[in-house]
């Protein structure tokens, strides 16, 4: 498998984050039917985006979980969640981590 996850750069995260407004979030799904889409089986999902923590502090989250609903509609217990470094390198451990359990995934 390569690559099939490519999370875009530093700054597309950061958006408008430096100028009061909100950053943006990346999301994708592994696993999905180019005609179903994920009926019928069950896909990899991932979000990722850069928030402030209780310190005012940005961080970079990503978020996996395994299933048809969109992130919404998702119980956020059911969601693996893992916080990095907000910066280029931070997203690239991100991207790692991302692919590390996607593969888990796909093996099992």
């Amino acid at each position: 498998m390569k690559d099939p996850i490519k999370l875009p750069s530093y700054e597309w995260f950061l958006g408008l984050m430096g100028f009061g407004g909100k950053g943006n979030v990346y999301a994708g799904s592994y696993g999905t039917d180019p005609y179903l889409g994920c009926l019928n089986n069950q896909c990899f999902r991932y979000r990722a985006w850069i928030e402030k923590d209780e310190n005012d502090e940005k961080q970079f989250k990503a978020v996996h979980y395994i299933g048809n609903n969109c992130f919404d509609e998702t119980d956020k217990e059911k969601m693996t969640e893992k916080v990095f470094e907000a910066s280029a390198d931070g997203i690239l451990q991100a991207q790692n981590w991302l692919l590390n359990e996607l593969n888990a995934f796909t093996n099992t």
